[in-house]
């Protein structure tokens, strides 16, 4: 979902603003995530190509893109894991590959792109008897579907995001899966025209879905949703406590991205009230989660919005260190992100 007060959410609006650092890893599930993924680095290099080559590359992809948020080295993987797969006519690999793609150069701000990727994996499956009976890819057709539209939105392209909206419920219906994920998306389609009482309705559906099936990180993006509705429906308290649910429930399954994006809301929210000392903490968390992942296009905005906090506060020293930050990333503007790194 995206509007000016989640210019970060799914994959959001990237400027060429780019710079590179040396940075220490100092988070301990950071720390673990990493000698995890260096652990998949070196079976994948020595594993001669074949099926378990292809699952870990889509793995690593994943890790990457959400857990590491490096999209460059998710988009290499996903490349490598449809490579392998094509090589040993492995059409799963080559639909689950497509599908990482389709997320990776999403995140790197190639919307266009990524509905070529997701199309072509949606078509495949469609058109492909082993992969359309396979269980273990339900989930996954109805979710590729449903992210399709949220794409097609940002354009927007309402007439194709409503189109793969109720593809995406009815395949649903007859999998008798993801169905929370249907409700979100088409409460994303209302948000977006801004129907925000059909937008709740359909949120609170997805909530109690999600909770009956313990599954938190889409519980998280749906405390998310609702704060977004609540803040556009002039509810600031409510907004704040979603965000505080949704943050509560992105840290339950270590999603850096969206701690990251709940985090901002908050400090902005925060700012919004004169709350100048939560602003700040806010804003201090996600500059740590920062640290981490070394993404530069959002240090920039997030040393941004800190600017903003301190002039507001009157914190000038504050301030004049921030914008010093942002200008440093702005004199440095590169293409790193697009630049895929060897695995």
């Amino acid at each position: 979902m995206r509007n000016k007060k989640q210019i970060f959410e799914g994959d959001f609006f990237r400027f060429l603003l780019f710079l590179f650092f040396f940075f220490i890893f100092n988070c301990l599930h950071y720390k673990a995530f990493s000698e995890n993924t260096d652990s998949l680095l070196k079976v994948v290099r020595i594993q001669p190509d074949g099926i378990n080559k292809a699952e870990t590359l889509f793995e690593l992809s994943n890790k990457f893109r959400t857990q590491k948020l490096n999209y460059s080295n998710a988009k290499f993987a996903a490349q490598e894991c449809i490579k392998t797969s094509e090589k040993i006519n492995f059409s799963k690999g080559i639909y689950k590959g497509k599908i990482a793609l389709g997320y990776a150069v999403r995140d790197l701000g190639k919307n266009q792109e990524a509905i070529q990727h997701l199309k072509t994996a949606i078509q495949l499956f469609d058109n492909n008897f082993n992969l359309n009976s396979d269980k273990s890819l339900f989930i996954t057709q109805v979710y590729s579907c449903t992210a399709l539209s949220e794409v097609f939105m940002h354009f927007p392209d309402y007439k194709n995001a409503e189109l793969f909206a109720i593809k995406a419920l009815e395949l649903s219906e007859k999998y008798h899966v993801g169905e929370g994920q249907c409700w979100m998306n088409i409460a994303n389609i209302f948000f977006n025209q801004q129907n925000y009482t059909e937008s709740k309705i359909n949120c609170l559906k997805a909530k109690d879905y999600f909770e009956k099936n313990n599954s938190f990180d889409d519980l998280a993006r749906c405390y998310s949703y609702l704060g977004n509705i609540a803040y556009n429906q002039n509810d600031t308290k409510g907004s704040l406590i979603y965000y505080q649910k949704a943050l509560e429930n992105y840290k339950k399954v270590q999603s850096l991205i969206g701690e990251r994006i709940t985090l901002y809301n908050l400090a902005e929210i925060n700012l919004g009230l004169k709350d100048y000392e939560k602003a700040k903490f806010y804003v201090d968390e996600t500059l740590k989660i920062d640290v981490q992942v070394n993404d530069h296009i959002y240090n920039f905005y997030i040393n941004l919005l800190k600017c903003n906090i301190c002039i507001d506060k009157g914190d000038f020293i504050c301030a004049i260190n921030s914008s010093k930050i942002t200008i440093a990333i702005a004199n440095q503007q590169g293409d790193l992100l697009n630049q895929s790194t060897a695995l």
